[in-house]
């Protein structure tokens, strides 16, 4: 039934204006109640005034922001009953408009004042720097961004997205701006602007992302401007968005816009909330237990049934898993009722104490629980301290053994709800799900619903589910593709296909079908990047527009001839002068068919067609006839779709995750997510809620956590607590106006502590047993709030140490600092002298040692302050501050805190190394051992603030456990009751007064008093001595110290203790481990005599081990001068001289080296030691009395390189015969070396043979050079000078080659000796050659037969290049691509075949034909001809012609499509190329024709004519002309001439001959006569070598006569030694290169 004045007609409201005057606080009140509401309603205020909350917007509306009339706001008194009627209706009306005000009241007055802003500075332009931060009339603080731009637009997963740019104050700019606290993630911001016409327009949206100047630069070009990403908070609020976007891209009047942030305004922290109560007030949802939060008849005394899900009969709950383990068998299985309540106090009272002696519950605690299970509706009280938390996981434990649907568990925090869900996990509770996010513990991450997720959408769905997902999901992924598509037409001035599809489909049908038949993709090509497309299509348009098909065009224009190019280098640098090679073409961009026409008359043609000129025409056409308000206008509409869409898939989302979250057992929430994710939880069932922090929840909080299926509510809390926090004073119970709306009154203080007349409060159970506070801390808040509290024995905690007083209240009369009216600031308050009072308490406390610095909190009521103490303590360095994050938010918010301090803290309130600071706000559910309480406030006006409110006093003398101090002007505080109260306890044991009074613990008596902050450095320190008993039993010698510290001392006095195994006297301090026996005691001698000592712990393992004797021996005298000392270990090791030696050489040079004594040779003369320096020395030594006699030869190592005898020797052994010294194998030197006797400096110099000098074989035989000369005939194939120096070699050598050099006292063969080499390389020289045939017609083999099958794979691979190929303007790029592969793919053999040619074979074919020449006609009885180079020519002629043939194979592919404007454009340019190649490459083999002339090479003549013949027949497909009569002449002569040779292509000719009159495509000169040629060479053998009369070599046994002309073999000598050909050849070189080849 509706009310009078909801039937009544309602008039439309008078649109308000902008007025520039201040916007002041109205007179009389700020609201407008109950009493006048049935009269306005008939007149609205704006026009978003409605009485209905349903039909009220969230957000403020522009008119509503410029309405300065008094709101309407209804009491919270359900009596009042003017206008609306009683029951959860009223409820719902009072819960949204309070908690809408109080949340969006400071952002209309901010929007106002931004809005007036706005309007004064239109028309002047807007300036860079400038202040951000505002502050309205009304003290509202926001912060205001200038210069608006849109820079692009998004969609994103939650559907359109702004990136708004602004121009950014100088101190914002670079990174600043991201540590300034602006633009924070999840904030309110709004976007306000004015036209030309004084027209207002108001968006707000939802901050994503904030991004820098430094990042902005790229699209800006400068540092000016910063932006931040940001989403509609209302993102169904089409119109809104629809008039933003026109604003933005100034489609209407010239707009000028403005960023008004927010900074304590979170988006989530109000907006589901209020969308919640919308709903339950439009869907008429019920709420669980509304009949006794929300009666709608006259209230009466309340009564409370058990919970409805046990109404069929009394339920018991079973208590075992609160029992104690060990108390489990002793006890029977303890049960409690759901009649509970009904039966007597004696049989209640038994009950309890059972519970109590089997559980770890205290008294309060069990009937707590007992209560809390009877009552479907139960509240109980917890003063600090009592176990709230534990009580709630033990109810949870006890329902979850009968709970058949999960237990919701919903808390404020995130901080708090990690901490409950945290006791249920240490309890074994497992199967937790956490829902939302916001929780700093990285243990709760499995337990998150995207975790969870994973593991139960495994399970199968229906077909009918499954079906319906998968059409839920393509909707809005197709929905979002087109939102992205359409916000791209709207970023850029150019047309998109989304945009303009529909208009060309209408107006232009042709061209609508020349694009959309490129839009579909082939399915068989994954990677085309059309299959990505599909639902938004553009593609084909895109490249049109662009140009792109015309831009491909042309890179294969000039990219094409280097599809051609001889090498692998070429290829790879073609692309950079490709262009002016391809400049000499004539290649037109436009088909020669088309007639330049005028761009209109296009449309007759198709648009591929068009030149870019043409299409911009069109393109700008096409613009003007959409208009420049469809981008924004399509893009909404899809918004509105995709909402639509995402709603349904949310949906079924949630009914799978319900699937999920029904095998849980608890499910945790905060009370936010709970509003959020209500539709999801009301699909579970769930019977059974457990809210913790209950009395700081706000009532509207609250009911989102009543679902309409729960049945049994339990709400733990503390109402005497701090209350729900609010904005506005004018709602609050601290203010007396506020008395009537009490917006910070929970549900819970509500019911269990009405305070509306004849309403009864609820009954509640209450916990009377803290474990927190000392009772003299207790003491505090039992006289004052809780006199029924009870201490725990474990709270006698210790002492504070240095203090003679555990809680004590320094009273002063030092005034407050006054507050500077220009800051942000203003209204908060600092006292200086408490500060430094303050700081210089916890440093005295931090030294005492008794304390860790995380163990001490500073608790203020005001922000100045807490900056205040902050920059004392870090300034100071007193110790590091940990503050927690709301804390350091509003620090900034202030502008309290510096970008530099930031990082001096840490806001992680779970770290301890470091003194904790905090607002008393911001501490309530912490604790800390001593708590130091600064009340701040002194003034003559007794002005109390925040501590006058009697719970923020509550939660500020109950956080300390040890120690509580405060520092404080009494005399201010005591007109505050509860104060008067605390200070009398003060007072009553003497705790009060102007000064500290400090002390020693150990030693009492010795106290000093504290008055000044300067007094604490004064403070002495204790000289006593310590005296305690350390735990090793001896007195500690330090001064005087705190008993913890005992712990790290470390006695110094001798240990005197004795090991058990040895009986020695441990020699360390005893403090020390004794660990092992250090005492040194002496083995028994070692095998040389020698004895040793050791450890005594270490005996054992040295008697097992193999000692080494260390012990020095007299030092030993070198033969060459220099003294050695050995151990007695090392006295049969090598002797090593490493001293420097100076001698000097006869040839003037120094010796650098030092000598080396080797180990003893193997010889007859055990007592004689052969020694070789490093420097060349060589010396016997032998120990004969004490003489050492030497024979020694220095070889110097300076320029000369000759080595010399020494100058000091002996005369006796100067001149020693070197060949009867022994020379060591190690030694032997792998090339002979000459020694001789000495000579002059200049005669080294001239690197001559001195007389006499002599040879050291490799055999170790040594001769004199000349002597040597003579018996191995070395003049025979040398020219030598009468010194013996080697001048040149002879030109008839053939005789002298026939000796093999030798030893010629052992026979030993001198290969390795460089001056005798020569005789067995020319020996060798014929079988060298054969190697090298042998080894060239192998490569040659395969050459071969890689060009045959690459020409084979080119053949097999032209279908697929067919079937790949696609034809148009979209795939000119990928055609390119695959025409570029085929024509390169012969690329690698050619390279190869060209790379051994010019780098291997070339200089070997010389080198053969130069030893032929000097071998002489003993050797070689004709001229050799080579044709190796020219085989290897003709098999690169063969690679072109593959190449070529591949082109024009090409080429009549393309042909055949009807796509003159691209892909006959790619033939066009193809057969240019081939052409001209053609003729290039007929010329290459011209020249090869008249070499294989010159050299009668009859066979490869005919090959290379019929290659030319092909290159002919190539061009003739080309419709080139071409004259070949001689060629055709010559190849009929020769094949029928030479049957032998040439005739082997016979017919091959005779195949070709229809294919060069265009009658056949394909022609094969691979025949297999042919291929079995080039098989034949690499079957050669050697020892079968032949050559004809001509010279050319082949082999007898793989030919019968030459295969290159058919001449006669000739009869050459037998080669006698096949030894390895690789050491043989005078160019070692090409031997390599022939190898790396291979």
């Amino acid at each position: 039934m509706k009310t009078s004045a909801e039937q009544a007609p309602r008039l439309s409201s008078i649109p308000n204006r902008l007025s520039l005057e201040p916007r002041l606080p109205h007179d009389g009140g700020p609201f407008d109640d109950d009493s006048t509401a049935g009269l306005f309603w008939l007149t609205p205020k704006h026009n978003n005034d409605y009485p209905e909350i349903s039909h009220i917007r969230v957000l403020p509306t522009t008119d509503e922001i410029l309405c300065q009339k008094r709101p309407y706001m209804p009491t919270k008194d359900v009596q009042d009953d003017s206008y609306n009627r009683r029951g959860k209706a009223r409820m719902l009306d009072v819960q949204f408009r309070h908690l809408r005000y109080d949340t969006l009241e400071p952002v209309i007055d901010a929007c106002f004042h931004a809005s007036q802003d706005l309007a004064t500075n239109f028309k002047g332009p807007s300036p860079l720097d400038y202040e951000v931060k505002q502050e309205t009339v009304r003290g509202s603080q926001y912060s205001l961004f200038r210069d608006v731009r849109l820079e692009d637009s998004r969609f994103e997963t939650e559907g359109i997205h702004l990136r708004l740019s602004f121009a950014c104050p100088a101190y914002l700019r670079q990174t600043r701006l991201l540590s300034s606290g602006h633009l924070q993630t999840g904030m309110l911001m709004a976007l306000i602007g004015l036209d030309s016409d004084n027209t207002l327009s108001t968006a707000f949206l939802r901050i994503e992302m904030c991004q820098s100047t430094l990042s902005m630069k790229p699209v800006t070009g400068n540092h000016l401007r910063a932006s931040v990403l940001a989403s509609f908070v209302e993102p169904s609020d089409t119109s809104t968005m629809r008039q933003t976007l026109y604003g933005l891209k100034g489609l209407l009047n010239k707009e000028k816009f403005v960023i008004v942030e927010f900074p304590k305004v979170l988006v989530a922290g109000f907006y589901w909330i209020l969308k919640h109560l919308q709903f339950l007030c439009s869907s008429n949802t019920d709420i669980s237990f509304s009949d006794l939060i929300a009666p709608s008849h006259a209230p009466q005394i309340p009564h409370i049934a058990p919970p409805t899900y046990c109404k069929s009969g009394s339920l018991h709950f079973d208590l075992s898993v609160l029992q104690e383990t060990e108390k489990l068998g002793s006890h029977p299985s303890l049960q409690i009722g759901t009649e509970f309540l009904a039966l007597g106090s004696t049989k209640q009272e038994a009950i309890i104490e059972d519970v109590c002696s089997t559980t770890t519950l205290d008294h309060g605690q069990a009937i707590a629980l007992c209560e809390s299970l009877s009552r479907g509706l139960a509240f109980t009280q917890g003063p600090p301290g009592t176990g709230k938390t534990f009580l709630g996981a033990s109810l949870c434990k006890v329902i979850l053994k009968h709970a058949p649907q999960p237990i919701l568990v919903a808390c404020m925090t995130n901080h708090a709800l990690d901490n409950f869900l945290g006791d249920l996990v240490k309890q074994g509770v497992r199967k937790i799900a956490r829902i939302g996010r916001g929780s700093k513990e990285e243990w709760t991450d499995k337990y998150t619903l995207p975790s969870i997720r994973k593991t139960f959408q495994k399970s199968e769905k229906s077909l009918g589910e499954k079906t319906r997902t998968d059409r839920a999901y393509a909707s809005v992924q197709s929905l979002w593709r087109q939102g992205t598509a359409w916000c791209e037409s709207l970023n850029t001035h150019t047309l998109t296909w989304a945009a303009v599809a529909d208009h060309l489909q209408s107006h232009y049908p042709y061209v609508y079908s020349d694009f959309s038949q490129y839009e579909a993709p082939r399915q068989e090509k994954v990677s085309d990047i059309r299959q990505g497309r599909s639902e938004t299509g553009g593609y084909a348009f895109e490249h049109w527009c662009s140009g792109k098909d015309l831009v491909d065009t042309e890179d294969f224009s000039r990219n094409a001839g280097s599809y051609f190019n001889k090498n692998t280098a070429e290829v790879q640098n073609s692309e950079a002068s490709s262009e002016s090679e391809s400049s000499s073409l004539d290649l037109s961009l436009h088909p020669p068919h088309i007639p330049v026409i005028y761009p209109y008359d296009y449309m007759g043609h198709n648009v591929w067609s068009m030149p870019m000129d043409v299409r911009a025409v069109w393109i700008t056409r096409w613009k003007s006839e959409l208009g420049s308000s469809s981008p924004v206008d399509k893009l909404v509409e899809i918004q509105r779709r995709y909402l639509e869409a995402r709603r349904v898939k949310t949906e079924l989302l949630d009914g799978s995750d319900a699937k999920g979250l029904a095998s849980q057992e608890v499910i945790g929430l905060t009370t936010t997510a709970c509003a959020k994710y209500w539709s999801m939880l009301k699909s579970l069932d769930l019977e059974t809620l457990i809210c913790e922090e209950a009395g700081e929840i706000s009532e509207a909080q609250t009911i989102t956590t009543l679902l309409p299926t729960i049945k049994h509510a339990i709400f733990i809390g503390d109402p005497l607590q701090l209350r729900p926090q609010v904005n506005q004073t004018q709602l609050s119970l601290e203010n007396t106006y506020g008395a009537k709306y009490r917006l910070d009154e929970s549900l819970f203080e509500r019911m269990v502590m009405p305070r509306t007349p004849g309403v009864q409060p609820m009954p509640a159970s209450k916990l009377d047993l803290q474990r927190r506070m000392h009772p003299d801390v207790a003491e505090l808040i039992r006289a004052t709030v809780y006199p029924y509290l009870k201490d725990h024995p474990s709270t006698s905690h210790f002492p504070v140490a240095g203090m003679v007083h555990r809680t004590f209240w320094l009273d002063h009369r030092e005034p407050e600092d006054t507050p500077n009216p220009s800051i942000a600031a203003s209204k908060s308050y600092s006292n200086a002298f408490e500060c430094s009072m303050i700081c210089e308490l916890v440093r005295y406390l931090l030294n005492t040692n008794d304390f860790g610095s995380g163990e001490i909190a500073i608790l203020v009521p005001y922000s100045q302050q807490l900056a205040c103490l902050q920059k004392k303590l870090t300034g100071t360095r007193t110790c590091s501050i940990a503050l927690s994050d709301k804390d350091k938010e509003d620090l900034i918010d202030l502008g309290l805190l510096d970008e530099s301090e930031q990082s001096q803290f840490k806001s992680d309130v779970g770290v301890y190394p470091m003194v904790r600071l905090a607002t008393i706000d911001g501490f309530q559910g912490e604790e800390a051992k001593v708590i130091i309480l600064s009340t701040v406030r002194s003034n003559l006006k007794d002005r109390v603030g925040f501590l006058e409110n009697t719970n923020r006093i509550n939660v500020a003398c109950s956080r300390a456990r040890n120690g509580f101090y405060i520092v404080g002007n009494s005399t201010l505080l005591r007109t505050v009751d509860m104060w008067s109260s605390i200070i009398a306890n003060f007072e009553s044991k003497g705790r009060l007064g102007p000064s500290f009074t400090t002390h020693c613990s150990r030693h009492p008596d010795l106290t000093q008093t504290v008055s000044q902050p300067h007094h604490f450095q004064e403070v002495a320190a204790c000289n006593e001595p310590c005296n305690s008993v350390l735990s090793c039993g001896h007195a500690c010698p330090e001064k005087c110290h705190e008993p913890i510290l005992h712990e790290r001392i470390r006695c110094e006095k001798p240990c005197g203790k004795r090991h058990a195994r040895c009986g020695h006297q441990c020699k360390k301090a005893c403090g020390e481990p004794c660990g092992h026996c250090s005492e040194t005691v002496q083995t028994d001698s070692l095998p040389c005599g020698h004895s040793y000592s050791v450890k005594c712990a270490d005996l054992e393992e040295a008697k097992e081990e193999k000692r080494v004797c260390t012990v020095f021996l007299d030092p030993i005298v070198m033969p060459c001068g220099h003294s050695l000392q050995l151990t007695c270990a090392a006295k049969e090791q090598a002797l090593v001289c490493n001293a420097q030696c100076d001698f000097i050489h006869e040839c003037g040079h120094r010796n650098t080296l030092a000598a080396t004594i080797a180990r003893p040779s193997v010889t007859r003369d055990p007592v004689r030691r052969v020694i070789y320096h490093a420097s060349g020395l060589v010396s016997t030594v032998g120990y004969v009395e004490n003489r050492v006699e030497s024979a020694a030869i220095r070889v110097c190592k300076g320029v000369s390189r000759v080595p010399v005898p020494m100058r000091n020797a002996a005369p006796s052994v100067r001149y020693r015969a070197i060949s009867s010294l022994a020379v060591p194998p190690a030694l032997m030197f792998s090339r002979a070396r000459i020694y001789a006797p000495a000579f002059a400096a200049n005669e080294c110099e001239k690197g001559e043979l001195p007389l006499g000098a002599k040879i050291f074989l490799p055999c170790g035989h040594a001769f004199d050079v000349a002597d040597l000369d003579t018996q191995l005939e070395l003049s025979t194939i040398y020219d030598i000078s009468p010194s013996g120096e080697i001048l040149a070699m002879k030109h008839t050598m053939a005789k002298g080659c026939k000796k093999l050099p030798k030893c010629p006292e052992c026979g030993a063969a001198l290969d390795g000796v460089p001056r005798y080499r020569h005789f067995r390389q020319f020996q060798l020289a014929p079988g060298t050659v054969e190697r090298l045939y042998k080894k060239f017609g192998r490569k040659m083999r395969t050459f071969a037969r890689n060009v045959q099958d690459y020409r084979k794979n080119l053949q097999k691979g032209f279908e697929w290049f067919c079937d790949n190929f696609e034809p148009g303007p979209l795939t000119g790029k990928e055609n390119a691509a695959m025409i570029k592969a085929r024509m390169l793919y012969i690329v690698p053999v050619e390279s190869a075949i060209t790379r051994f040619r010019d780098m291997v074979l070339c200089p070997v074919e010389k080198d053969i034909v130069h030893t032929a020449m000097v071998l002489g006609k003993d050797y070689v009885s004709v001229p050799v001809t080579l044709s190796f180079k020219l085989r290897l020519d003709l098999l690169y002629l063969h690679c072109r012609l593959t190449l070529l043939q591949e082109a024009a194979r090409i080429i009549r592919f393309l042909r055949d499509f009807d796509d003159p404007r691209h892909t006959a454009y790619m033939a066009k340019t193809l057969r240019m190329h081939t052409i001209q190649q053609v003729d290039e490459n007929l010329g290459e083999a011209q020249v090869l024709v008249e070499q294989c002339r010159a050299i009668s090479s009859i066979r490869l003549e005919a090959e290379t004519i019929l290659v030319q013949l092909c290159f002919d027949a190539v061009a003739e497909s080309l419709a080139s002309d071409v004259d070949n009569l001689d060629r055709h002449e010559r190849a009929e002569r020769l094949t029928l001439e030479n049957p032998e040779t040439a005739g082997l292509f016979r017919s091959c000719y005779q195949s070709l001959d229809p294919y060069t009159r265009g009658k056949d495509t394909t022609a094969e000169l691979w025949t297999a006569k042919a291929r079995d040629f080039w098989e034949r060479w690499g079957e050669y053998e050697l020892g079968s070598l032949k050559y004809c009369k001509n010279g050319h070599p082949f082999s007898r046994k793989a030919f019968k006569g030459c295969p290159e002309c058919g001449g006669p073999k000739v009869n050459l000598g037998q080669v006698e030694d096949r030894t390895d050909y690789e050491k043989v050849l005078d160019r070692e070189l090409f031997l390599k290169a022939i190898m790396k080849a291979g």
